[in-house]
C-alpha cells in the first residue's frame, strides 16, 4: 500500500447520499396503560392482583435502605405461596 492511498480521504463508495431512517409515529398512550415507570409498576401489579408495600423515603435500592421491609416482603410471599 502507497503512502498516497492513506493520506487521501476515503470517498463514498455510493453516489447517492444516504437517507435519513423512516418516520415512525410515536404511540399515544392510551389512559389505562401509565406512561411512568413507577406508575406503570403500580398498574401491572394490581392488574396481577400482586400485595406491594411503598416505602416513604426509601432510595432507589431500597434493599440497601430499608433491608427490614424487603426481607419481611419476601418471607410474606414465601408463606403465601407454600
Amino acid at each position: 500500500m502507497s503512502s498516497a492511498a492513506c493520506s487521501r480521504p476515503a470517498r463514498s463508495r455510493s453516489p447517492v447520499a444516504p437517507r435519513p431512517p423512516p418516520r415512525r409515529p410515536v404511540p399515544a398512550t392510551r389512559a389505562d396503560r401509565p406512561s411512568s415507570s413507577s406508575t406503570a409498576q403500580r398498574f401491572m401489579a394490581e392488574r396481577a392482583g400482586s400485595a406491594t408495600v411503598e416505602v416513604k423515603g426509601a432510595s432507589h435500592v431500597v434493599m440497601m435502605s430499608h433491608p427490614d421491609v424487603v426481607v419481611r416482603q419476601i418471607l410474606a410471599a414465601h408463606r403465601a405461596t407454600r
